[in-house]
């Protein structure tokens, strides 16, 4: 009887642990950007998420790496030669690949189009999101930009000041709508266009405010 009990209590022990497991959706693997998912999405997918890093890693985390011969619209194709040239590298990130092509030491730079541009976020801000807008297409540039964003944020930034847990596209939605943006007549709230796009992202973070969003 006393082991019938214990396997009563062990089994019931097991499903509530599982279920908190579940609930908490850490069963959920992490979607892991490397180079078999780059070989597999669109030239559009590929620029937006490289400059959704770099957004977040040049003005967020504010890191070290300079990109002047190498920024994202160049550092695209060069992504894509590194995983066909060496098959056997298909599993290293994305981000890694990329941080690879940064300047190195005493190299001159060809150009400045990979330094930052002066201001919060450069020129990552709403009129940006109208123009990498794939109209009448699938959002596949503004998808990626989110996508390479929110790695920065969450593997570089620990996901300081908030953690976004809705899938890419739906960010996508949310932040059009919060600019105005509509896409068939090319209009967009002049009041927000000016807003960078990391900020708007954010009025979408998991613990924001509620009646956060439509401020500004």
């Amino acid at each position: 009887m006393k082991r019938q009990i214990k396997a009563v209590i062990f089994a019931c022990s097991l499903s509530l642990l599982l279920s908190s497991y579940c609930a908490t959706g850490q069963q959920k693997p992490e979607m892991t950007y490397n180079g078999h998912w780059w070989l597999e999405i669109t030239q559009q997918e590929q620029s937006g998420f490289l400059n959704g890093y770099f957004d977040c890693y040049a003005y967020e985390y504010k890191g070290p790496a300079r990109f002047t011969n190498h920024p994202p619209a160049i550092a695209r194709d060069l992504v894509t030669k590194f995983y066909k040239e060496n098959p056997s590298r298909l599993n290293d990130l994305v981000s890694n690949v990329f941080l690879g092509l940064r300047d190195l030491p005493g190299k001159r730079a060809v150009d400045k189009d990979g330094e930052p541009i002066k201001g919060r976020h450069g020129f990552y801000h709403g009129l940006y999101w109208m123009q990498i807008s794939d109209y009448p297409g699938p959002q596949l540039e503004q998808r990626g930009f989110v996508e390479g964003y929110l790695t920065c944020h969450a593997r570089l930034d620990h996901s300081k000041g908030g953690t976004f847990s809705k899938p890419p596209a739906e960010y996508v939605k949310l932040i059009t709508q919060w600019y105005g943006f509509n896409r068939d007549t090319g209009d967009i709230s002049a009041k927000r266009q000016p807003t960078a796009i990391a900020d708007a992202l954010f009025r979408f973070r998991d613990q924001a405010e509620a009646g956060n969003t439509d401020s500004k």
